[in-house]
């Protein structure tokens, strides 16, 4: 509960809830090992599944390559501390940052190329002393934008990252959309007949919003041109 009240605020916090999960999973094992004398770990082992099981259904590649690019999990405060390496040495990190930027960038010269920024950012090549030293008093976007001149197709890659928020806004209005489908009167229809209605609803409404911004460009540039 503490984990979801965290994330979901306002503020870009992406990059924090894979960290985030990983350190509640550590307290929980911490707790439970102070209040249950149970030396093979059963109920230990069937809470931490559970929660496993539910985390993995938060989380995507995308939070895990956000966590790979925050400049705070590669800082010696950060690494200083018990049972803590760089994201790069965990190999469900490691795979989920392969994934995303093999989807992200299908070229293969471009994908290479993000693959060589990343090696620098991660290897702090070309990073001055106050770039190492603000990777732990800056949050990620800042550092970014500071200091991540080095890696430019990165940096425009990280400053649009780790600039989203993990709250349930989506979720709701989601949720506001279902409410209108699935009525009193409809509440017969099957589960997966009304997910399809709401995606149809919600991918027509961004078109109408994508048709509507275009018109208003060509109406600007329809009258500059009678200006010129």
């Amino acid at each position: 509960m503490s984990m979801i009240c965290y994330t979901d605020t306002d503020n870009p916090c992406l990059e924090e809830v894979y960290d985030g999960i990983d350190l509640m999973i550590e307290e929980m094992k911490v707790i439970i090992n102070a209040k249950e004398q149970d030396p093979e770990e059963t109920f230990l082992k069937e809470v931490q599944s559970i929660c496993v099981e539910q985390c993995n259904k938060m989380t995507t590649s995308l939070h895990l390559l956000a966590f790979a690019l925050t400049p705070e999990f590669y800082s010696d405060e950060v690494l200083a501390k018990p049972s803590r390496v760089p994201p790069y040495r965990d190999s469900e990190v490691s795979e989920g940052c392969r994934t995303t930027l093999t989807k992200l960038f299908p070229d293969f010269e471009m994908e290479d190329l993000m693959s060589i920024e990343f090696l620098n950012f991660v290897a702090s090549n070309g990073q001055s002393v106050s770039a190492l030293r603000d990777k732990y008093k800056k949050d990620a976007h800042s550092w970014w934008y500071l200091n991540g001149h080095t890696s430019p197709n990165l940096q425009t890659l990280a400053i649009k990252l780790l600039s989203q928020v993990a709250s349930s806004s989506s979720s709701e209005r989601n949720w506001s959309t279902y409410s209108f489908i699935h009525l009193v009167k409809r509440n017969q229809l099957a589960a997966s007949k009304a997910e399809e209605l709401v995606y149809v609803h919600l991918n027509l409404r961004l078109l109408t919003q994508t048709k509507r911004v275009q018109g208003w460009e060509h109406k600007v540039l329809g009258c500059r041109s009678r200006a010129n």
